[in-house]
């Protein structure tokens, strides 16, 4: 599984010279009759993400419990 997107920037050395990353989990809510457009651009944007970000290390979107609702971990 790959973990968090990154390419140069976001980067950051700790203290033992090891690189750090950050991770960004965003809840999302889609106006009503919106989801599927939504969900078409999300499968652009990873394809996309993935084919020319070769240092991404996650890109993640899931559906949430309530209508509308989403999730991304980026």
């Amino acid at each position: 599984m790959r973990e968090g997107c990154l390419r140069g920037r976001g980067r950051r050395a700790g203290t033992d010279g090891e690189d750090r990353m950050a991770t960004l989990l965003a809840h999302i809510r889609i106006k009503p009759g919106q989801e599927t457009r939504f969900e078409e651009l999300q499968r652009w944007l990873w394809r996309h993400t993935h084919a020319s970000e070769p240092d991404c290390r996650r890109y993640e979107f899931f559906r949430g419990a309530e209508p509308g609702s989403y999730y991304g971990l980026l």
